[in-house]
């Protein structure tokens, strides 16, 4: 019987050992830097990104609503659009037309949302006009066109963002 407790005692320190020799392992920065062999390279900082401008919050006309805002930032979104393809209208995307089609005659859209619906392919191309006026939106089911609409932003003029 003393047999047994000295192996299950020896067992346990053999046990504890290996996992204080391995700790280093486990936990880079355990602070036991005496397992490690010396290293004679010197730790690199990456630097910092550059940052962007803030824009400066529109004046609201009613400060009592603003106590409540979530602090949802506000100001313009900019929105890169492509210039060197054609401005595709819907009578330009018929039903049928694939999505290799699309994009070789149009390029990439602006926006792309991609779901699967029915256990099909879904997808909606939203191809904006560079003057941000204009939108055009296909409707694929599993990469054919099923349909094309065109959207009119009221609000913009021309040149404007």
């Amino acid at each position: 019987m003393r047999a047994v407790e000295f192996l299950m005692m020896t067992l346990a320190v053999a046990v504890l050992a290996l996992g204080v020799w391995a700790v280093h392992k486990w936990i880079p920065r355990s602070g036991l830097g005496f397992f490690r062999p010396p290293s004679t390279e010197s730790p690199t900082v990456p630097a910092p990104p550059a940052s962007k401008p803030t824009p400066t919050p529109p004046i609201h006309k009613h400060t009592a609503r603003a106590d409540r805002d979530l602090g949802i930032p506000l100001g313009i979104v900019e929105v890169d659009v492509p210039t060197g393809f054609p401005f595709p209208t819907p009578a330009d995307l018929p039903a049928g037309a694939t999505r290799a089609q699309i994009i070789a005659k149009y390029g990439e859209p602006t926006v792309r949302v991609s779901g699967v619906e029915d256990g099909r392919l879904f997808e909606r191309y939203y191809f904006i006009h560079h003057d941000r006026t204009r939108m055009t939106i296909a409707t694929l089911r599993n990469g054919v066109v099923a349909w094309a609409e065109s959207a009119l932003n009221e609000h913009a003029t021309a040149g404007a963002p």
